[in-house]
C-alpha cells in the first residue's frame, strides 16, 4: 500500500508559486480561467452561426465554413503569443522586469503588423479561398466570402487581444482575460440580435452587419483589455521598438517557431477537401486527438515550470 501511494504522490509546490504581491498562485487558478476564456473564444463562432441561421438558410454554412480559416489565424498568433510568453516568464523568473518589458512589447508590435499584412492579404483572396480551398459555391461562396472580407480585414482587433492575454498570463493575471472574453460574447451577442431581430432600427443589416457588428465588439473588448494591462504596469517599452536588442529577437524566435511549427499535426484535413491526407497531415487523426489534451496540459503548466526553472 505504502509503494502504491508513493506511486501517486508528487511534489504540491510545483504545482503552484508566490507571486510578485505575496499571492500564492496554483494550477487549478491559471488553468480554470483560461479555459473558460478558450471556451468563450471560440463561441463567438457558433453564436454569429446561430443567429444567422435565423436569417438565412444557408448563412449558418457559410460562416461555419469561413470561421475555420479564422479560427486557424486566432491558432498562429496564439502559438506566435505562447512563443514569447516563455521569453516573459525566464525574465520575471530572474527579477528582470524591464527585459520582460521589451518582449512584451516586440510581441505586440510584431503580431500587430503581422496581423495588418497577413489579413489585408487573405481578405484581397477572399473568393479564392472560399471558392478554391473550402469548396463553397452558390450563394454560399457571396455569403462566406461578404463575411470572411469583414472580420479578416479587422482581424488586427482579436490578434491584439491574443497577445495581450498571452502577456497577462505570463504575470499570473489569467481572469483579465476571462472576463475580457466574457464582456466580448456579451456585446457579440447583443449585437448580433439587434442586427438580426431588429427591436430597434439600426443601420445594420444581414450578413455585413453581423461581422461589423462582431468587429465592434472586439474593439470595445479591446479598449477594456488595454485599460487593464496598463494597470498592470508592466513596463513597455518604445526604446525596444526603435533600437530592438538583436540577442533578445534571436531568443524570441528560437521559442516562437517551435509551438508554431507544432500546430501542423492539428490541421484536419476537412479543411483541405481537393488535397490528400497523406500529404496535408503528419498525424493519424486518431493520434492528433489523443496528443491535444496532452498538449493543452503542458501548455498550462510551462509557466509555473519555467519561474522555476529562472529561480
Amino acid at each position: 500500500m505504502e509503494k502504491v501511494k508513493r506511486f501517486f504522490s508528487y511534489d504540491k509546490s510545483l504545482t503552484s508559486y508566490i507571486a510578485e504581491d505575496g499571492k500564492k498562485i496554483t494550477l487549478f487558478n491559471l488553468a480554470l480561467p483560461i479555459f473558460f476564456e478558450s471556451v468563450l473564444r471560440t463561441l463567438m463562432n457558433t453564436v454569429n452561426s446561430m443567429v444567422l441561421s435565423r436569417y438565412s438558410e444557408t448563412a449558418a454554412g457559410a460562416i461555419g465554413t469561413a470561421s475555420t480559416i479564422l479560427m486557424f489565424m486566432m491558432m498562429l498568433f496564439s502559438m506566435i503569443s505562447t512563443g514569447v510568453t516563455v521569453i516573459i516568464q525566464q525574465n520575471l523568473g530572474a527579477g528582470n522586469r524591464e527585459r520582460a518589458g521589451e518582449a512584451a512589447t516586440l510581441s505586440v508590435v510584431f503580431c500587430g503588423l503581422m496581423s495588418l499584412i497577413l489579413g489585408s492579404l487573405i481578405s484581397g483572396f477572399s473568393e479564392e479561398l472560399m471558392g478554391g480551398l473550402m469548396s463553397l459555391q452558390g450563394q454560399q461562396l457571396e455569403e462566406a466570402v461578404e463575411y470572411f472580407k469583414i472580420v479578416s480585414t479587422f482581424n488586427l482587433f482579436s490578434t491584439l487581444m491574443v497577445v495581450f492575454a498571452a502577456i497577462t498570463r505570463s504575470y499570473g493575471r489569467t481572469r483579465v482575460n476571462f472576463v475580457v472574453a466574457l464582456l466580448m460574447n456579451g456585446f457579440n451577442a447583443l449585437f448580433g440580435y439587434l442586427v438580426v431581430f431588429r427591436p430597434i432600427e439600426i443601420p445594420l443589416y444581414g450578413i455585413s452587419g453581423v461581422a461589423t457588428a462582431r468587429v465592434l465588439a472586439e474593439v470595445l473588448a479591446l479598449t477594456i483589455n488595454v485599460i487593464c494591462v496598463a494597470r498592470m504596469k508592466i513596463g513597455f517599452s518604445i526604446k525596444a521598438i526603435l533600437k530592438p536588442k538583436w540577442t533578445s529577437s534571436k531568443k524570441s524566435s528560437s521559442s516562437v517557431f517551435p509551438p508554431v511549427l507544432a500546430v501542423s499535426p492539428t490541421v484536419s484535413p476537412r479543411c483541405f477537401p481537393q488535397q490528400s491526407s497523406a500529404a496535408s497531415v503528419h498525424l493519424p487523426l486518431q493520434q492528433r486527438h489523443t496528443l491535444a489534451p496532452l498538449h493543452s496540459i503542458l501548455h498550462l503548466s510551462a509557466p509555473l515550470w519555467v519561474r522555476r526553472q529562472a529561480s
